[in-house]
């Protein structure tokens, strides 16, 4: 690996500032991320230049990110996301993890935006354009501006292009509604994340004026304490993902409490790993064995790494007797991993 340490100077771009918003283009990650934090301060970066937060919509997902070492992230939500590149107004779809990460752009994005780069010169072009400086961030590396035109089209009434990955749409397919995303009110609600600090308050002051323009005729309410908020299809669906994914983790933590309790008890114990019918296990506890099953009806996905990981932690503090692995379970098979 070659460093240029000529390029980390005072002189590199911020990923927000005056000039732009700018992604770093990675070639090695396969999709788009960012961090929570960084998407607020994205928000209010835009909403002052006419983008409303109305535009971010957000999907539940299922996706875990490794980050050098054994650093790692799980992605539960991605949200569509409102960029302008080269003056054309488009969306890609990014997976939200907590923290500050930077926004990543992965190869497959960059290789749909037609991007051609001149690693000689440190110039790239765009989908075909003339050839341009490459922004260099603070740390010398190759960023993308994705707010160039914003003022032109602040409402996306005109998009040219709307990127999904096939390994975002894979995450997204983990979960029954797909043809609707939730907004960032209700984004926010169901996550308990901090909000952005300027983006929302804009929002709440421009509601407030239309509301005093605009008296209402409607009589005085009685009994204010009354008063609810619609259930709509949509906030039913928002408690529906919601409640998916704290009873996905009930499910597998009350797994982990059970096997542990087994443990202390001496009993012969069976694990049917990947169950499918169960019929085995129906067997073994007929038998007189203590059966646990690890499935997804039981919270448990070995396509997550993060499930694996703590199935092979319990497997060493409990040592069953007996296991069922699925037939399937070959070489390369999540439970083999």
């Amino acid at each position: 690996m070659v460093r240029d340490m000529a390029k980390q100077h005072a002189d590199g771009l911020p990923h927000l500032c005056s000039s732009g918003w700018y992604g770093i283009q990675d070639g090695g990650a396969s999709s788009v991320v960012v961090g929570h934090e960084t998407l607020m301060r994205i928000m209010d970066h835009m909403t002052p230049r006419g983008l409303s937060v109305d535009r971010y919509l957000f999907m539940a997902t299922d996706k875990m990110f490794g980050f050098g070492g054994d650093t790692s992230r799980r992605a539960d939500w991605s949200v569509r996301l409102p960029v302008y590149i080269g003056g054309n107004c488009g969306y890609m779809e990014c997976f939200v993890i907590e923290g500050a990460t930077p926004l990543l752009v992965g190869r497959p994005i960059l290789q749909a935006l037609k991007i051609n780069m001149n690693c000689q010169d440190n110039q790239m072009t765009v989908a075909g354009g003339p050839w341009i400086d490459v922004p260099i961030g603070e740390k010398g590396e190759y960023l993308l501006r994705l707010d160039d035109g914003v003022e032109l089209d602040p409402q996306g009434e005109h998009v040219s292009f709307d990127y999904i990955t096939d390994e975002t749409l894979a995450a997204m397919d983990n979960y029954e509604d797909l043809d609707n995303y939730v907004n960032i009110h209700e984004y926010l609600a169901t996550t308990q994340r901090p909000p952005p600090e300027v983006a929302l308050q804009a929002v709440e002051i421009k509601e407030e004026k239309t509301t005093q323009d605009e008296p209402s005729s409607d009589p005085p309410d009685e009994d204010p304490p009354a008063a609810r908020r619609p259930i709509t299809d949509r906030l039913m669906k928002t408690l529906h993902m919601n409640f998916n994914q704290f009873n996905k983790k009930r499910k597998r933590k009350a797994s982990l409490e059970q096997a542990l309790m087994v443990h202390q008890k001496n009993k012969k114990i069976f694990w049917e790993v990947s169950s499918g019918s169960g019929n085995l296990a129906t067997t073994m506890e007929a038998e007189g064995w203590e059966v646990m099953c690890f499935d997804l009806q039981h919270g448990w996905n070995f396509e997550v790494a993060l499930h694996r990981h703590e199935f092979l932690q319990l497997q060493e503090q409990v040592c069953p007797e007996l296991y069922g692995w699925p037939h399937r379970a070959q070489p390369g098979h999540p439970c083999r991993t």
